[in-house]
């Protein structure tokens, strides 16, 4: 386990984030940043030890998914009706989705595709994907949902675009955190 001691900017060091916004952000700045002592201060550096990424990552799949419920049931019943109705049902399925995952289509996907180790990595492509295509179907509806749905997507590309950039960026980074103690 990588740990940086006794350094309060040692939050910044973008291995610490996993997306790529999230991490973007933390390079910029980390490179902003003035160099602060903290006695006594350990910080682990793993990309899974953000707390304001990892809820405000599943609070964005829960909006999709509900604004994408309220998609289908708004033809058959008005708007609040189908608001009510929707959260609790985009809180069932976040919780049903990887036990269905795991049981139903993890089995069908290991047949076609051989995939080594855990489900981890490949139970995270299927639901992103389903999160991807209930954001389709939803930004081109009529529903006023669509507009989360379409916030979602444009998150999404931009998260790409700051994939690619952390690419080119992947050297400058590596020295950054060389200086944390911490090596690639």
């Amino acid at each position: 386990m990588k740990v940086v001691r006794d350094r309060r900017d040692a939050r910044w060091l973008p291995s610490r984030f996993h997306f790529a916004l999230f991490r973007l952000f933390a390079y910029l700045r980390l490179r902003t940043a003035k160099p602060q002592l903290a006695p006594g201060l350990v910080m682990v550096v793993d990309p899974y030890q953000s707390a304001a990424e990892n809820h405000l990552v599943s609070t964005l799949i829960f909006v999709v998914l509900t604004s994408f419920i309220v998609t289908l049931l708004n033809p058959a019943m008005s708007l609040p009706a189908a608001c009510a109705i929707a959260l609790p049902a985009a809180a069932v399925i976040i919780q049903a989705l990887p036990v269905l995952c795991g049981t139903v289509i993890m089995p069908v996907v290991r047949k076609v595709v051989p995939i080594e180790g855990d489900n981890l990595r490949a139970n995270s492509v299927i639901i992103m994907s389903l999160a991807i295509a209930a954001a389709i179907f939803t930004l081109r509806s009529d529903s006023p949902a669509r507009y989360i749905a379409g916030a979602f997507l444009l998150l999404l590309a931009l998260n790409i675009i700051a994939s690619a950039l952390m690419f080119f960026l992947r050297s400058a980074i590596a020295d950054a955190e060389r200086k944390f103690g911490v090596a690639s």
